[in-house]
This record gives C-alpha cells, structure tokens and sequence, in this order.
C-alpha cells in the first residue's frame, strides 16, 4: 500500500483576479475551495492513475471536517487524526497573472496524536510505500521525518521524501528510495548556482552517494533529471503544451514515478511516467487524468524484439532491425505530426529500432528532423540507447555555394545543424549522401572521420555510390582508422542497379553492409496502383520520382503478376518484395517509407518467413525483365 503523510494539510482557497493592487481592495473574478497539501496531491493524483493509496496525517477544526468531506467525496481514503484544538490552516493563493501564495502555520501539535500516528506506523512491511512530504505542524521537531524512518529502520519500508534543506539531507543515511528536490531546493543544499544542465546530474549523484537511492530533480518548465538506483541517468525535457495551474506539479511528478514503477519494475518507465504526470497536471486546471498521461508517456511494446530479426552489418559490432524505417516521405511540415509520431512509435514497438534521416527531408528541408526531434521530445526519446538514428547530407540543403555537395565545410555545418534540429549530441550514423565529382573525395571522407572524432558520429556511411567509389572510400576511410560500416543504395524486385555497377558484390568482401532504399519503388510494389490511382498517393502528389507516366499497360501487367505469386506465397506483394531484397546475405536491412503506421505493420508482418525457392526467383526475373 502507498500511505501519503501530510502533517500540516490545508485547505487551498484558490482566487483569480484581473489584477493584484497593493493596498486597495480586489475582487476575484471566480474561486475555489479544495483540499491541499503535497502529500494529498500525490493521493489526488496517484488515484486518477488508477492507484489506490491512504492519506495520514492531522486535521482539526471546521476547516479540517471540511477537509476531511471533500477529501471522501473525491473517492479518496483517508484517516488523518484529529485535533482537539485549533484548526486545518486555511491557504489563499492568489492568481492576478502571476501566483502569489499566502500560506497559514497551521495547528499545534498535540503529543496525543502524535503517538497515535506513531503507532499506526509499526504495522508498516516491505510491501508498503511511504510518502513524507511537506511542510510539519508547528512544535513537531524539525527531524520528525528522520525520526519516523529511524523508528522503522531494517523493515524494509519505502519512503519517498519531497521535503527541503536539513530535513532533506538528515534522511540520506537512512536511505530513502526517492527524494525530489526542485532546482532551486538543489541549489540549496549545495550552496550553488546551477548554470548548466549536466550540473543538475552531477549533484544528484551526489545525493545518491549520500544515501538516496533514486534521486529525480524537477526543473519545472525544463523537464527533469533523473539519478536511478541502477546507475542509469534519465534526462528530459517535457511534453509540449501550455502551463495552466503550475500548483501540485511537482507532487504529481511522485504520483507519476511512483505509479510508473509499481507498474514495470523499470526505472525508465517510472521516470517517464512521472515527468508526464507532472506536465498534464501544469497543463490543466486541477490535477491531470490517466488518459492524459497515458498520451504522454509512451510505453514501447515489452515485446518488441520477439519478432524483429536484427543482422550484423558486415564485419562490425553493430546491428540493423531487417526493416528500418525512412523519413523521407510523410514527416514533413505539410504533414499530420500526430500520423508521423504514431508511424514513429508503431515502428517501434514492431522492434524497428533505426529511423533513417537526411538534412533535406521534408518538406520543407529540415522539417522531418524537426518533427523527428520533437518526437523523440515527447515519447521515444527515453529509448535513446536502443535506438539507432541516421541522417545524411549531400543534396542541396541551402543556399549559396556551401549548401551542397561534399566539401568539409558543408558536411561540418550539416552535422551541427542536424544535431540542432533533433536535440541530439550525436547520430549513430551519418552519410554522405551522394558522389560529389567536384569535390575530392579525400576531403570528403575526411571530413566523415573528423564527424566522428568530434562526437558527433558513432559511424559512417556512403549513399548512392557505385563499387569503383567504394572502393575508394572505403580505402580513404580506413587509413584514417575511421568506422565505416554501411552503404545505402536503391535495391527492389524492378531495379537492379547496383548489381550492375558492382556494388552489391564489393560490400561484403570489404565487410561493409548494404541497406536498401526504394525497396517498393516508391509503391509500384504494392496493390496500391492496380485498380486506378487511389486520392492522396504519391503520383497524385506530384513526386519528382513517381509520376502517371510510369503506370504504362505493361507495368501494370508486371505489377498484376507479381501480386498473384505473392498470393500465392500467402503474402502481399509488398511482403514479397521486401523478402526478396532480404534473402541476400550482402543486404543488412530495408529501408521503408510509410503514409500510415498500418503500412507499417503490413511490412514488418511475415519478413524472413518464406523463403524463396529456385524456381519463384527464376520466374520473378522473368516476369520482370
């Protein structure tokens, strides 16, 4: 059970006013009575989570029976003492454009009921949660939270402290599973200014080594910082949206970790939950719902890598989902960000782990990293580590002399823009992105090995290259000791190129993978096209790659044929094309593109399950050519 302690509660009289004038008299505009105090917030919270818990601590007075009502009406349980003398304190907070707070002493203690507290906490286990939080009636001893985890040392016990300063750091030895300190209160503590975000991670290691064993820092509008008892450092920023009532964000952060963590077990999980939490509650009036959180914090399907086959890519230590996903097409500015945030976390949860990118994707140029890096913002960003995001330049980018092709100072500017865009400090792999001939190729490469002595890339790779360009390249790049991994070209059942120009063979013997784009050419490999022209696809958008014009009879004839042995296999065409490109043990992964995340789920389902026989292949070539 969570048992949430609130020693001094209050009743929160909430006033809205146009204006706040010093010395005169001000009316509110509209105002409210509810039940306050930081350890009543985590209940309020933790019950729209769907979590049940128990509110301790005191109430006296009219203002405490009308604590105790709304409290109960809420659906909330409690059993908060009473007082015989003095009242709950009554707290006005004023909202005039700004929050002004005006906070009460609240009651005496009363040494009666605090013995009753006292023995209410010996039928306390290993299986309970304690959230001690806020501010103690006045006469109770400042160390009183110490006191109350000392009494229950060696029980096993789990206290969550949310309070500031001394009190705050007398409890660190006696182990806390979670405290949550805000900036300012960490500054504090150390006796500091905080003027960078890596400090925030540093002192919190410092609070751990002092005995806490998960240490979340809220940093309001900034997102949070996460310690974790495993060593792992959780950092982010929050969900978008406009703060409404900043009041009880913090306590529903706890809410959140807390909820999060009873759920899975995972530190990750209860640290995303918790910055969501926080951030649907300063977004709303009250307190946020489940439903609200739930749009926020997404959680990847625990399932993920079940199904998803993942290949070396040649002789390196790094491997590829069998399909990846690409963000050339539908992530732009004139596209739905919902469609692509659904598309990005659908991949995901499919066990597609790397996202393929390039400067110019859109469009407009750079929107798709944009939308991808506010993406990873607001969901996937917490799977960082088991994600593998690409991007490239190459193409032209902007204006001017600089902004294409393959010069250092090109390919040093697009990298920091890229970096820029997503809000990342590094990609996993960054492309050049085609064979600049005026450029030589010794600059080029140069500048990729420089990318990755800076940081700013684990890996690189080359696209649209032939074998006679590899080869060169890859010379280049390994008297430079660079890590050069990958080469992504155009591959599928209708274009064979780089079986031709001798890339397709060159790769594997200098133990480099290949990962193919256009493995659907641009549709054609689909049932899309073979009763008419759907409304909103891509011909009917215009592409530059795709037109009316390449839907000739025989086409269409080719297309017709291959979606009947693809039936025949029991797959779609699509299926079936994406099987073909990944029988071929040269080939690490296919890169596709998608409108919906339906799309996405056709193309993942059955990859590497029918294998092809002699006779299919021959009959797909003869269909073909």
């Amino acid at each position: 059970m969570i048992y949430t302690v609130t020693m001094n509660p209050s009743l929160d009289y909430l006033l809205s006013l146009p204006a706040l004038q010093a010395g005169e008299t001000n009316r509110s505009a509209a105002e409210r009575l509810v039940a306050g105090g930081k350890g009543i917030n985590v209940s309020k919270m933790l019950y729209n989570l769907g979590t049940d818990s128990i509110i301790w601590g005191f109430a006296g007075g009219f203002s405490g029976e009308e604590l105790c009502r709304q409290l109960t009406a809420a659906g909330l349980r409690q059993e908060l003492i009473f007082l015989h003398n003095g009242n709950t304190r009554i707290n006005v907070k004023l909202s005039a454009g700004q929050e002004t707070e005006v906070n009460a002493a609240g009651p005496q203690a009363e040494e009666e009921a605090l013995q009753i507290f006292y023995r209410r906490l010996e039928a306390l286990t290993a299986e309970d949660y304690v959230v001690l939080s806020g501010s103690l009636l006045p006469g109770m001893p400042r160390d009183s939270y110490r006191q109350i985890m000392q009494q229950l040392q060696g029980r096993g016990v789990h206290f969550i402290v949310d309070t500031t300063g001394e009190s705050l750091r007398e409890t660190l030895p006696l182990h806390p599973f979670l405290i949550k300190p805000n900036q300012r209160e960490l500054e504090e503590l150390f006796k500091t200014e905080l003027t960078q975000r890596s400090q925030v991670a540093e002192l919190a290691k410092q609070l751990q080594e002092m005995g806490a064993e998960n240490v979340l820092v809220s940093l309001g509008g900034d997102g949070a910082v996460c310690v974790a008892a495993d060593g792992r450092i959780f950092d982010s920023r929050p969900p978008g949206g406009k703060v409404v009532n900043s009041v009880g964000a913090g306590d529903s952060m706890v809410a959140g970790f807390l909820h999060g963590y009873l759920q899975t077990g995972d530190y990750k999980m209860a640290f995303l939950e918790g910055l969501c939490a926080g951030s649907a509650s300063a977004f709303s009036e009250g307190f946020g719902t489940k439903e609200q959180v739930k749009i926020m914090a997404y959680q990847a399907d625990k399932n993920r890598y079940q199904e998803m086959d993942y290949k070396r890519c040649g002789r390196s230590g790094l491997k590829l989902p069998a399909v990846s996903l690409g963000l050339w097409h539908n992530f732009g500015s004139y596209d739905s960000y919902e469609n692509s945030r659904k598309m990005c976390e659908t991949a995901f949860d499919l066990g597609i782990t790397h996202f393929d990118l390039a400067n110019n994707y859109g469009p407009e140029y750079g929107s798709a990293e944009r939308n991808f890096g506010t993406i990873l913002k607001h969901s996937l960003g917490v799977y960082r580590d088991e994600m593998i995001i690409s991007t490239k330049a190459g193409f032209d980018m902007w204006e001017g002399p600089y902004g294409d092709g393959g010069s250092r100072k090109y390919l040093m500017a697009s990298i920091d823009q890229s970096l820029l865009r997503m809000g990342l400090s590094y990609v996993d792999i960054f492309y050049h992105h085609r064979p600049d001939p005026e450029t030589p190729l010794e600059e080029t490469m140069g500048a990729l090995a420089d990318i990755v002595k800076s940081g700013k890339a684990l890996y690189v790779g080359i696209s649209n290259y032939d074998g006679v360009q590899l080869k060169k390249a890859e010379q280049l790049l390994t008297e430079m000791h660079c890590p050069f991994i990958i080469n992504q070209n155009k591959y599928s059942i209708f274009d064979r190129t780089i079986e031709k120009n001798g890339l397709k063979e060159t790769a594997p013997k200098l133990g480099l993978g290949i990962i193919a784009f256009s493995p659907l050419a641009q549709g054609l490999l689909t049932d899309k096209y073979l009763h008419g022209i759907p409304q909103g696809s891509r011909i009917q958008k215009n592409s530059p790659y795709l037109t009316a014009a390449s839907l000739t009879p025989e086409m269409l004839q080719k297309i017709s044929a291959l979606n009947d042995m693809a039936h025949e296999r029991g797959e779609s065409l699509a299926q079936m094309a994406l099987n073909w490109i990944l029988k071929d043990d040269a080939l690490t992964s296919v890169l596709i593109g998608a409108s919906s995340p339906a799309q996405i789920i056709e193309n993942t389902t059955k990859i590497r399950r029918h294998a092809f026989t002699e006779e299919e292949l021959q009959k797909i070539d003869r269909i073909v050519f």
